[in-house]
């Protein structure tokens, strides 16, 4: 169902389409900063706050995906049991596979056609088409499966860890089923905040012995001191679906407290707490990203930084998210209303093809940048800034080719030829179309 961006209607939620467009958008600032304008010695403190907030993108993905899935989806789950597990695979499979597969013979064809592609073609090809890349980590050749191809291919790690979630949503939807009351459901939201945080500190602390037990098992290619996005403590952390489950889970209990409160009425005390929740997270967010990215001598300091830029890596920011994605849905406050400006909505609607195809953009335009330093003239800077706002359109004007001519049609096409019609109710009212997301 596609999204009614008429805010008139009192199930729309159009501020987390809006939402949605900045987790793309963020991948694409950070991509194409660190592609277009790379940066040689230390980086100003805007550099590199902005190649960095990518790690917000993803982890907002991934929150939001859960909340809309279980806004979307569970009622007609719960109602319509396997009938309306059925159609939520047709309807997510229909979302997401078609644009990747598009993507993913794009890369083959150009690393074909130039005699580039992986001698590991074979082996790596059964997990791609099955969108289980991330899934397992497998080192193949001289790369982990993950970069096994192109551009494109390598940021669809994450449509390969979402399709994991959607592979066990059936099962979160009838767990939460047995957690009725709000306040049980926000005991949980924390306990897994915390167990998170506890698991991240437990891999931070034996990173070293899960770095050489890795290198051992499946050889040099799995060490991080060879290279640390091939190395399986980054997939571990990172790509894996098993690390980023948390994020989801987070999500579908956030959407799932939003769905209990919404029947009840807003009341001036909710709603300034609301407010101060919101604000607390907004903080939160840039403070974890100041002393996990900066490199001022402050944020260098701090106790324990090492672990601090691994929350960074996952779930650190989750929490936060999802309380932000909460006070967008409940509060109408300017924050929430900022999302629902229409070229917004839009650029939420494109968020999906956006995120797939902007790296093959960003290389185009990259071909000859040069690195900049502090001693680069103000006029280098600007040329190449004119340059990265050029990249940043036509990666928007492609995702919006791409969007109109091959998702909505293929997608329209796959639903109508086999969701079963006429079940019970659903929570369908609403359907806005997640998106996974970075490397």
């Amino acid at each position: 169902m596609h999204l009614n961006l008429n805010p008139a209607r009192p199930n729309d939620i159009p501020s987390l389409t809006g939402l949605r467009f900045f987790a793309a958008f963020f991948v694409l600032v950070s991509h194409g900063l660190l592609q277009i304008m790379p940066m040689n010695g230390v980086a100003p403190g805007w550099y590199s706050f902005l190649s960095t907030i990518s790690a917000e993108g993803m982890t907002l993905f991934f929150v939001l995906s859960g909340f809309v899935i279980h806004y979307n989806y569970s009622v007609s789950i719960q109602n319509n049991s396997w009938k309306g597990i059925y159609n939520f695979f047709v309807a997510r499979f229909a979302r997401i596979y078609p644009l990747f597969l598009v993507g993913l013979l794009f890369d083959l064809a150009h690393n074909y056609g130039y005699s580039t592609l992986t001698l590991s073609f074979w082996k790596a090809i059964p997990y791609y088409l099955t969108l289980t890349q991330s899934w397992f980590y497998v080192p193949l050749g001289s790369n982990a499966l993950i970069y096994q191809f192109g551009h494109i291919p390598s940021v669809s790690w994450s449509v390969s860890t979402e399709w994991f979630f959607y592979m066990l949503y059936p099962l979160i939807c009838f767990g939460l089923i047995t957690i009725p009351r709000v306040r049980s459901k926000a005991v949980l939201f924390f306990g897994l905040s915390i167990l998170g945080f506890y698991v991240l500190a437990v891999l931070w602390n034996k990173e070293a012995i899960i770095n050489d037990w890795a290198t051992t098992v499946f050889g040099s290619i799995a060490d991080e001191r060879n290279g640390f996005q091939d190395s399986f403590y980054r997939w571990l952390v990172y790509f894996s679906p098993y690390s980023r489950i948390s994020e989801f889970l987070l999500g579908c209990i956030t959407a799932a407290i939003y769905m209990q409160l919404s029947v009840k009425s807003l009341q001036p005390k909710e709603e300034r707490f609301g407010v101060l929740l919101l604000i607390f997270s907004i903080i939160g967010v840039v403070v974890l990203h100041y002393f996990g990215f900066s490199q001022s001598k402050l944020a260098a300091s701090i106790p324990y930084r090492g672990f601090i830029q691994k929350l960074t890596l996952c779930f650190g920011f989750a929490p936060f998210a999802a309380i932000i994605i909460f006070c967008c849905a409940r509060y109408q406050t300017a924050f929430s209303r900022f999302f629902t400006i229409p070229i917004l909505l839009a650029g939420g609607e494109i968020s999906y093809s956006l995120y797939l195809f902007h790296m093959v953009v960003i290389q185009a335009f990259a071909r000859d940048a040069a690195p900049l330093s502090s001693s680069t003239s103000w006029i280098v800077y600007m040329a190449d800034f004119s340059r990265l706002i050029l990249t940043f359109a036509a990666a928007i004007g492609l995702a919006i080719l791409f969007y109109r001519g091959i998702e909505v049609p293929a997608r329209r096409f796959l639903r109508n030829a086999f969701t079963i019609k006429k079940i019970g109710p659903s929570s369908d009212k609403l359907c806005l179309e997640a998106s996974a997301l970075e490397k």
